[in-house]
């Protein structure tokens, strides 16, 4: 273990780096580590979650640990839930409260008592007092604010929802959220099952009141609907995209609403791309997971989506969006625009072998800019079989044109859909790291170990470090950290040795 540990020294000036012993934090089985953002999407901290077994038939009882950003331990305490829960994923609100959302542990369900379950509730921890309980959340019924009920049995939930549509036709449906600058939204819409209608956005006060309301789709049918995607929104301004659709015929328009008055302050028709560009442009789908393409800014939003032709994915859009001029200008880039520097790729991102360019992660920077990773990546068909091979990073300048490629070249992996690990961006979020991992051969030993490879974009240069995370029984497995560290976290089942520490990055 302890030549393992050498081995990583070189990352950073210094010998010193904060560590913890996990398997000594608290009692109970060790199901989960995960990182927390606060509201501004910097590293808090880490939540490590313990379960502590059941109580009975219906509970089961664990223990969260929360560290900060520099492994110090700043609260822990003990809580019952579900049995259904296995872990939670954590986030923070834009009040400071950590949000704890349960996983479920689907063996506990099975297909005969599906209709039995009820999804664990949500729990919130104070930060300050270090308390946790349900977390609290209004509803929106009968027109006025209520407790939101309890979760429902799936079967009764099911059941609730035949009796309405059998009443009325439709179900009504709401989602009711806080505005991180006070007051509430509520989107309200009746859904027939084939299409919605009698949409409407309301907002209302910190004391509960309705301020304004806008509609929309007030006659909406199956052949003629009004929707709006929200790109985002600030203390003044909704952002969206609306669309306009009559039969096959659909109109896109660059939509602004005014969330002081409810009134629109834009709704300017969007033109020059096919359907299926507008209707994909608030974020883009891999082919494992949904990538956050869009970054707001002070005086801008910029956001990346693909950009279609004959309905088929070419390449790229990158979009800016003025916050003061409220205009909306783009840019593409084609798959092609890659063939200097990526061998046989086509006109649909395909590669050697029937791989494909995956987009695993993008980076946009104020100033423009765009990264894109990729991983060669292949899936069979039939079987779902994975096999992914070398990362490719794409940088492009503040014009949208393809200013540097970089192929990292790595063994293929099978059954397995990516190698790619994680990112954080730098100085200010000038400039980029990001981490994928490679079970390579030692070309001396021959033997075949786990690597970890650090990647920095710095004013548009690239650079690369790698070093070993396994030695026989012994692996490290890497997290994100504070800016300028990586955390790894070095577990051997056998010794019962699972200790994290951080170290800082040679850049």
């Amino acid at each position: 273990m302890k030549n393992l540990l050498l081995t990583l020294l070189f990352l950073g000036a210094s010998s010193f780096a904060q560590i913890q012993d996990l398997g000594a934090l608290a009692a109970g089985d060790l199901v989960g580590f995960s990182a927390i953002y606060d509201k501004d999407e910097d590293l808090y901290g880490y939540l490590t979650m313990f379960s502590n077994g059941y109580l009975n038939d219906e509970e089961k009882k664990f223990e969260y640990v929360i560290l900060d950003k520099n492994l110090n331990k700043v609260a822990n305490n003990q809580f019952t839930t579900s049995k259904y829960a296995y872990s939670f994923f954590p986030y923070m609100n834009f009040k400071g409260k950590l949000i704890l959302v349960p996983h479920v542990d689907e063996s506990h369900i099975g297909v005969f008592n599906y209709g039995q379950f009820v999804y664990p509730e949500i729990k919130e921890v104070d930060l300050e007092n270090n308390t946790i309980e349900k977390k609290f959340n209004y509803c929106y019924e009968d027109g006025i604010f209520v407790e939101c009920a309890e979760n429902k049995k799936f079967r009764q939930q099911r059941k609730d929802e035949r009796a309405e549509k059998k009443e009325k036709g439709y179900l009504d449906k709401n989602n009711l959220m806080e505005h991180k600058y006070g007051g509430y939204i509520l989107t309200e819409y009746q859904d027939f099952t084939s299409y919605v209608t009698n949409n409407s956005i309301t907002f209302f006060n910190e004391n509960q009141e309705a301020v304004w309301e806008y509609k929309y789709n007030q006659n909406g049918d199956k052949n003629n609907q009004e929707s709006i995607a929200i790109i985002d929104f600030d203390e003044d301004y909704l952002y969206g995209v609306k669309t306009k659709q009559e039969k096959r015929d659909k109109a896109h328009y660059l939509f602004v609403l005014n969330l002081k008055t409810g009134e629109v302050t834009k709704e300017e028709q969007l033109a020059g791309y096919e359907d299926e560009v507008f209707d994909f442009m608030t974020g883009i789908y891999s082919q494992t997971h949904y990538i956050d393409s869009e970054k707001s800014f002070d005086d801008k939003i910029i956001m990346v989506s693909r950009f279609y032709q004959n309905s088929s994915a070419v390449g790229f859009i990158r979009w800016v969006l003025d916050k003061n001029e409220l205009s909306l200008k783009s840019e593409s880039i084609l798959w092609t625009d890659l063939a200097p520097f990526v061998e046989k790729i086509n006109a649909y991102g395909k590669v050697e072998q029937n791989y494909s360019l995956d987009v695993k992660d993008l980076f946009i920077l104020e100033n423009g800019n765009i990264g894109f990773l990729f991983e060669k990546l292949k899936i069979n068909g039939y079987s779902g079989i994975a096999r992914n091979t070398d990362m490719v990073f794409a940088a492009t300048d503040a014009e949208f044109n393809i200013e540097s490629v970089q192929v990292f070249e790595k063994e293929k992996s099978k059954y397995s859909y990516s190698d790619y690990l994680f990112s954080q961006y730098l100085n200010k979020d000038e400039d980029v790291v990001f981490f994928f991992q490679d079970y390579a051969k030692d070309d001396e030993t021959r033997e075949k170990n786990w690597n970890l490879y650090i990647n920095t974009w710095l004013s548009g240069t690239f650079n690369q470090e790698s070093i070993p995370i396994s030695s026989g029984e012994n692996m490290i497995y890497p997290y994100v950290a504070k800016e300028g560290y990586i955390l790894l976290r070095e577990f051997n089942e056998k010794e019962k040795y699972n200790q994290i520490r951080l170290e800082k990055l040679n850049y």
